[in-house]
């Protein structure tokens, strides 16, 4: 068992400095959040009507470090980890920083113009993380990749997954999920 251990650790320490950093946040504030409890993601997350009536104008950005659970946690960081170490490799710290900005404020920027007086809080980084899948597919646009057992060109999986969003949203629209962040990325 200590083998699985020294080689969890071993590869959490291969990988950039800069993905490690954007995990461990990640897990400070979800810690910091259910110590703090409901304010703090009603203060923190993403709430269109907060933003534009209260002003709350930090919210575009602090909701990409706020999330609703590990399993959440996870998840983003697959996204980070898979598809942006690429990008971070071939673009260089701060022009993956200016890109994952961009892709983050213009999902919160989506969310906020689809839903302007929603009061229900939208959490993560999720957007971002579509924003990598996005830029996977330009760096390596004829990898394959398997979604679930489907085999898809990198060039064709941003396509792919924003039609899904786009029915998923329009069609079952769960409360817990934001489509409209994700296609936003």
């Amino acid at each position: 068992m200590n083998g699985f251990f020294d080689d969890l650790r071993l590869w959490f320490k291969s990988i950039d400095p800069l993905i490690r950093g954007l995990l461990i946040s990640f897990v400070v504030v979800y810690a910091v959040s259910v110590i703090a409890g409901p304010d703090f993601v009603r203060q923190f997350g993403l709430t269109p009507h907060s933003v534009l009536r209260e002003r709350k104008l930090w919210q575009p950005v602090t909701w990409f470090f706020v999330h609703g659970g590990l399993l959440h946690i996870l998840f983003n960081f697959g996204l980070f980890w898979f598809f942006g170490a690429p990008a971070l490799q071939r673009w260089g710290r701060e022009e993956f920083v200016k890109y994952l900005v961009v892709c983050g404020l213009g999902s919160a920027a989506l969310v906020v113009m689809l839903s302007p007086n929603s009061t229900i809080p939208v959490l993560g980084s999720s957007g971002a993380g579509y924003g990598l899948i996005v830029s996977f597919a330009l760096i390596h646009p004829d990898a394959t990749l398997f979604f679930f057992f489907i085999p898809v060109r990198a060039s064709s999986l941003p396509v792919f997954l924003l039609v899904i969003e786009l029915f998923l949203g329009l069609s079952f629209g769960s409360p817990h999920i934001s489509h409209a962040a994700h296609a936003g990325g």
